[in-house]
């Protein structure tokens, strides 16, 4: 599982009938100044989990005396709803055990055990009036520390939730699908070898029938120039069912440019994406 959702969330999503429709994860307010490493690696600062791209990342060490942990300090008490990371390696700690905690000031630490099964992003959804905590933090113990953890990408921040759900059309990866090789032939035909030259996912998400007040709206103009502008977001088509398929994503090819599919002026999106397959 890589979709974490308390069940206070949980309860509101139901309530509304949205607990599957698609969310995305854009506004993070996360800056260099408030990201913060446990046991910090100089070379590989914190800061590098604010930039949004993937080729950079952070890097922390277990102590004997705390665990290693990707967090956010806003520097006073703020509430925040989600919290994202990417680009990770901790599937390859042996005996991991992985904490979403988040704590003070003047409140009981909440904590949460989240599963890690391999390198796809991890998200954490709580309730859209959350308590205003003043560190939040991915909060890693091994029982073999040898590996160093690392991060590219953190994200805290509001989730956006589509107001319809994805149907047929859509073709979620389920290995990469986007392979670039170069291939040695021999003169008789015969494969001598192959290399991988570049690997990832693509995926198009096309909703239709969307209320233009949703279109319209701040949330979504700002999510639009986001995207367009091929900055990074965090995307899943279907969470409760298959809260496996959480992707990092950006803009690959057209722009985002909503048009009218109907009366009432409902229009329809389609977003072409290109998913980081994981490798830091």
């Amino acid at each position: 599982m890589t979709i974490f959702t308390t069940p206070e969330r949980q309860a509101e999503l139901r309530a509304e009938g949205t607990a599957n429709n698609p969310f995305v994860l854009w506004n993070n307010r996360l800056r260099a100044a408030t990201a913060v490493t446990e046991n910090a690696v100089s070379t590989f600062p914190a800061s590098n989990l604010a930039t949004g791209t993937t080729y950079d990342f952070a890097r922390a060490e277990y102590s004997a005396t705390s665990a290693a942990a990707f967090a956010i300090e806003p520097g006073t008490a703020t509430p925040l709803q989600t919290l994202a990371i990417a680009g990770h390696n901790f599937h390859e700690h042996p005996g991991l055990v992985l904490r979403m905690i988040r704590s003070g000031p003047g409140l009981v630490t909440s904590e949460h055990t989240i599963p890690v099964a391999d390198a796809s992003p991890i998200v954490f959804r709580d309730t859209v009036a959350p308590l205003a905590y003043a560190r939040y933090a991915f909060d890693l113990t091994a029982t073999d520390t040898a590996i160093p953890p690392r991060a590219s990408v953190l994200f805290a921040g509001p989730e956006l939730v589509l107001p319809q759900r994805l149907y047929q059309g859509y073709a979620p990866p389920f290995t990469p699908n986007a392979v670039d090789i170069q291939s040695n032939v021999s003169e008789g035909a015969n494969l001598l070898g192959s290399r991988v030259v570049q690997r990832g996912s693509t995926a198009t998400a096309r909703i239709d029938h969307l209320n233009p007040s949703f279109v319209r709206s701040d949330a979504w103009a700002g999510f639009q120039r986001h995207f367009n502008d091929g900055r990074g977001f965090f995307w899943a088509w279907r969470p409760e069912s298959y809260p496996e398929d959480v992707q990092y994503a950006w803009r690959e090819g057209d722009a985002l440019l909503p048009d009218i599919t109907g009366p009432a002026a409902f229009t329809g999106i389609r977003m072409s994406m290109r998913f980081f397959e994981g490798a830091t």
